[in-house]
């Protein structure tokens, strides 16, 4: 019961919206928010901590900048996505998880790039 519970809860909680307080200028908000907001940090930090453990030192962080630039241009193109928030915030939840789980570190640095695809949406 407590765990049904708790899913509904979740179910029912808003989203993190990690993109607020860019009112200012669009151009230069877009272009500084993913070099100083704290989900593109956390992001790119467990990327980068992840390839160190996993020996991949090029390879997954390069992957994964660009699965957000082709992030950013499928969002340009076709718009928002609905869940949009949800899937960052899991994506910084499968960072922290990769990092603290060395027996899952291959697998989940293989999904890392497709989590980066979303936070590069979050700006098309």
């Amino acid at each position: 019961m407590k765990k049904t519970f708790a899913l509904f809860l979740l179910m029912l909680a808003l989203p993190a919206f990690a993109h607020p307080g860019h009112d200012g200028n669009p151009l230069q908000d877009g272009l500084l928010h993913p070099l100083t907001g704290l989900d593109h940090l956390l992001m790119l930090l467990g990327t980068g901590v992840l390839a160190a453990l996993t020996r991949r030192s090029l390879t997954l962080p390069l992957a994964t900048l660009a699965a957000m630039f082709g992030g950013a241009v499928c969002g340009h193109l076709f718009g928002d996505v609905l869940g949009m928030e949800s899937m960052i915030a899991v994506s910084l939840l499968v960072a922290a998880g990769a990092v603290l789980l060395p027996s899952r570190q291959v697998l989940m640095a293989m999904a890392m790039p497709v989590f980066a695809l979303f936070h590069g949406w979050a700006h098309g």
